[in-house]
This record gives C-alpha cells, structure tokens and sequence, in this order.
C-alpha cells in the first residue's frame, strides 16, 4: 500500500516532480510504482528511463520492477526485454550512449574501461614518464583531484589555466602543476589504450548530448519520462545528463534526501537539489 505522499508522486506524471524522504522512506517503491502507473496509462515501457547509483540498487529496482508489470492485472500484454524501461546507473546509461555513437565520436566501439585501479596504475605511469617520483607525489590524491575536476565539467586545459605558474617558478614546485601535467600524461596513455576511466563517460555522453542535437534529439524521442534516485549525490556532470534528457517536457522525476549526500567527496552537489525547480523554467 502507498501513503498519501507516495500516492501524490505516482499520481504526479507531467513536468518536473521532486521527492524528499528519509531513509527507509519507500523512494525506490514510489519510483517503481510511478513506473507502474505511467505504462497502465499507455506510455511505452521503452519510453521511460530510471537512473541510480550503483549496480545494487539498479538491480534491486529492475527486480521490483519486473515483479509489478508481471502481478498486475491491467497490464494485460506481455512486456519482452526489448521493451521494459532502462534501468541502470549514471555509468551504464552512458556506455550505452557511447557505444551507440561510436562512429560520431570517432572511437573504436569496444573501447576498455578502467576502474579505480586500473586509473591509479595509469597516474603511476604518467608519472614514471614525467620522471616524477610516486612516493613525493601521491597517485591517488591526484588520481581523486582529476576525478573530482572531470565530475564539475573541468577540462584538463582549464585546469591547466587555472593552476598556471606565476613567472619566473618551476611547476614542479606546486602541487597543482604537476596535476595538470600528469593529467595530459594520463590522457594520453588513455587515449593510447582506447580505454575511458569511469568519469570520462560521464563527460564524453554529456558533452556529446550538449553539443550534437541530432543525438540528444534521438535520446528525448526515445525516453519520455526521466526518473533519477538518490538525486543528492549527482554532482555537475550527471546534474547535466539529466537536465539534457529532461528536454522541453521536462517529465523528470527525482528522488532523494538532503540528509544523505554520501557522495560530497567526489564533486556530489545537493545544491542540484536546491536548484531542482530549474527544470521548470
């Protein structure tokens, strides 16, 4: 059973919806719900979108899901994969994105993607080859201010500018130079292997939507109604994604609470919460 302010979401399905709730609130069950009723109203299933943060939670919600089109008796059809609503993280949204549009991005379509690790023994070798020592420059810490600059849209050139060396000094005396300059190593060593790390897909899928109209155009006909969980830990670039998906419609549903931003660390904004209603404008 719903309670009133679970019913009011599920009931609300044009423009811009925003849901707080604490946790053990029943968010994931207000989206899957909304879900539900937005396919007996006669939206197609591939015509919906739902977006979380991690493979748990997406799986969780795909199970939910699939458990409320099977059980309920308005829905009188069979309902193939094909056809179900996507349902998975920022990152697999946007491998989808990439891997569909491979040829307009001018990259290999089985490209590698790099984990945390793999991106830390990349800024190791970055490193080696600026002849800087790892144990005076720290791999990580550079590997997480790299992160955190591509998940506000920074480009390795702005940070570059940013962190210039007054005239006169040695880069090598400032931290933030030899970021920008292991950053262009890691890049190329990147680019070398065909391989993204997880905040390059990010960006690449949100600048690819900004920038091409012909590709975010594809996108809008195809997902009509936009759903996004745990919308406190989206920081700049994911903030994007979902703000070039919402379109002109803006039937974008979001779900969170305030008092569970987990994320901050790596660039998660819950100002993207306070801000919200700038979908509507």
């Amino acid at each position: 059973m719903l309670n009133d302010a679970q019913k009011i979401a599920v009931e609300t399905l044009e423009g811009p919806l925003l849901v707080l709730a604490g946790a053990g609130a029943g968010k994931t069950k207000t989206i899957t719900e909304r879900i539900l009723n937005l396919i007996k109203r006669g939206v197609a299933p591939e015509n919906i979108l739902a977006v979380t943060f991690t493979n748990k939670a997406a799986t969780e919600m795909k199970e939910r899901l699939n458990s409320l089109l099977k059980e309920s008796p308005e829905i009188n059809r069979p309902i193939s994969l094909a056809g179900l609503p996507f349902v998975g993280t920022f990152h697999s949204l946007c491998v989808k994105i990439i891997k569909e549009n491979t040829k307009i991005l001018s990259i290999k379509r089985h490209f590698s993607i790099y984990d945390r690790g793999d991106s830390k023994k990349t800024v190791k070798e970055a490193l080696k080859q600026l002849g800087l020592s790892e144990k005076e420059f720290d791999p990580g810490k550079i590997l997480s201010i790299i992160s955190r600059e591509k998940g506000n849209m920074v480009s390795k050139e702005e940070f570059a500018a940013r962190e210039a060396v007054p005239a006169g000094r040695q880069g090598s005396e400032f931290f933030g130079g030899v970021v920008a300059r292991t950053w262009v190593k890691y890049e190329a060593i990147l680019k070398k292997e065909s391989a993204y790390d997880f905040d390059d897909l990010l960006v690449v899928a949100a600048n690819l939507l900004q920038n091409n109209e012909q590709v975010r155009n594809y996108y809008l006909n195809i997902w009509h109604y936009i759903h996004i969980d745990e919308y406190q830990d989206t920081n700049e670039v994911q903030y994007k994604i979902a703000k070039l998906l919402s379109g002109q419609n803006h039937n974008i549903c979001t779900v969170g609470d305030i008092d569970q931003n987990i994320y901050s660390w790596r660039g998660a904004n819950i100002r993207n919460i306070l801000i919200y209603m700038e979908f509507a404008l």
